[in-house]
């Protein structure tokens, strides 16, 4: 198993946080601005755009932050995650796309801050 390191720059994290402000459906955006709460109640329909949402959520946070997150889903949900993250990576996109494709080889993505995804 690997912990695969992906390198943030200036351009990457402003790109993820562009898109958290700019690039939501409503009920993203209801989603962001309880984002602070301690508990959240989400009642997800099909096809809302949550995976993609949560996933850009942490990814903006643990960039800013450098605070670990953490994701309890369905193994078979990973390569979708892993295909979330890797398009802000583009240079580092075909080497994610590889470990998407088996996800046993992945134990946990660490962001050059120190974060833990």
């Amino acid at each position: 198993m690997n912990n695969i390191t992906l390198q943030l720059d200036t351009d990457i994290v402003y790109n993820i946080n562009r898109r958290f402000v700019r690039d939501l459906f409503v009920w993203q955006k209801r989603w962001k601005a309880n984002q602070y709460h301690r508990n959240r109640f989400l009642h997800k329909c099909r096809q809302a755009g949550a995976d993609y949402y949560f996933v850009l959520e942490a990814l903006s946070d643990a960039c800013r932050t450098g605070r670990n997150k953490f994701f309890m889903s369905n193994k078979a949900l990973l390569p979708i995650f892993v295909h979330c993250i890797a398009q802000y990576f583009p240079q580092q996109q075909a080497r994610l796309t590889k470990y998407a494709e088996n996800t046993e080889e992945i134990r946990a993505l660490r962001l050059s801050n120190g974060a833990r995804i």
